[in-house]
């Protein structure tokens, strides 16, 4: 099960452990370290590690001195299926033409702004590939919070798209607990399964 860290809470240091080598990283950042991790990697001629960002997350939340920062992320147990299901709801999203006022979504993004389940796989492709499905699925529109948005760690949609839907929602039965704990606006849309 892979952890992430607490709302306001993060690790004590930047540190890595690379996986296929065991070349050990400290860097004063972040983005140092991930900078760092690529550069080596990409140097020799390593793959890149997919979700960089994520994976240091989970990394940092094993060692000892981060202990109780930490919560598990159950969203991941439903795996691949679950990602799926994410990018086909964005897939269809693009095809909608119907978009919440700008107000609603602004709203909307201040509270996914702060929720425990915005969460961020990689930054580097994924605000990139965020930031396209946004562009595209919203004809440019950006709400407040538009920067601080990632993918809902609940249903695997882009939140930088998700908070101007003006449409029925698909949630699977599982996630209602996830959501009703945070009161997501989501609850409060029409639904397609229900």
């Amino acid at each position: 099960m892979f952890s992430m860290f607490q709302p306001f809470q993060g690790p004590s240091r930047f540190t890595f452990k690379d996986p296929d080598t065991g070349r050990q990283f400290d860097e004063p950042s972040k983005a140092a370290l991930i900078q760092r991790i690529n550069q080596y990697r990409s140097a020799n001629n390593l793959e890149p590690l997919d979700h960089l960002s994520f994976v240091l997350e989970n990394y940092w939340c094993g060692l000892p001195e981060n202990r109780g920062k930490c919560v598990p992320v159950p969203a991941l147990q439903r795996g691949v299926m679950g990602f799926l299901k994410g990018g086909i709801a964005v897939l269809k999203n693009l095809m909608y033409k119907q978009f919440a006022h700008q107000n609603v979504a602004d709203e909307r993004s201040r509270q996914c702004a702060k929720c425990p389940f915005n969460i961020f796989p990689d930054r580097g492709p994924f605000v990139k590939w965020s930031n396209e499905i946004a562009l595209h699925s919203t004809d440019g529109r950006r709400s407040e919070k538009h920067d601080e948005l990632g993918e809902c760690a609940v249903c695997s949609c882009p939140l930088r798209a998700k908070v101007f839907i003006d449409e029925a929602v698909s949630l699977e039965k599982e996630w209602i607990p996830k959501l009703e704990s945070v009161q997501c606006w989501q609850l409060k849309l029409p639904r397609e399964n229900g």
